[in-house]
């Protein structure tokens, strides 16, 4: 009578362990969701694949412990683990994880606009229409319509440059 009700609590203890490294696993799940982010599809496929996991841990640990029976002191066991863990290590553990990965996003913008504001300035080197005074290249065509905007009024009408009389 004894060794059952030894064998009982050392199972409840097992499945209390197995259920905060359910929720340990599933919380590392939501991290990697919050540092690249996911449709919705592939958010549904990776929690199929964590609950076939789960299932066949719990399958195993109960074929293995009890011959395969169910019993609700497990199932009770796994639940209060997840729960447990949630309340005392979870929640706390997943908004620092977040908090630090915003962190870091937030650092690496300013670090990318920086890089790029100094390389904007330093960018014009590298065009291929400046000449080598770093004025811009004029084109025959850029010529004419500069003397074509120049020759026509603010009210459209052409003026004495063009060969109209301007009245």
């Amino acid at each position: 009578m004894v060794s059952s009700v030894y064998w009982e609590w050392e199972l409840l203890l097992i499945t209390i362990k197995l259920g905060v490294k359910l929720a340990l696993f599933y919380d590392i799940i939501r991290i990697f969701r919050f540092m690249i982010s996911h449709k919705n599809f592939v958010i549904s496929i990776e929690d199929f694949f964590f609950w076939v996991y789960a299932t066949l841990i719990i399958f195993r640990l109960q074929l293995e412990q009890s011959n395969g029976v169910l019993r609700g002191f497990s199932v009770l066991g796994m639940i209060l683990g997840m729960f447990l863990y949630n309340k005392l290590l979870g929640k706390q553990l997943v908004s620092l994880a977040e908090k630090g990965i915003a962190s870091s996003k937030r650092r690496l913008t300013e670090r990318t606009k920086m890089f790029k504001i100094k390389l904007s300035k330093h960018g014009d080197v590298f065009k291929k229409n400046r000449s080598k005074y770093g004025r811009k290249k004029n084109s025959g065509k850029e010529k004419e319509a500069e003397q074509f905007g120049n020759a026509v009024s603010n009210d459209g009408s052409a003026g004495d440059a063009v060969g109209g009389s301007g009245k």
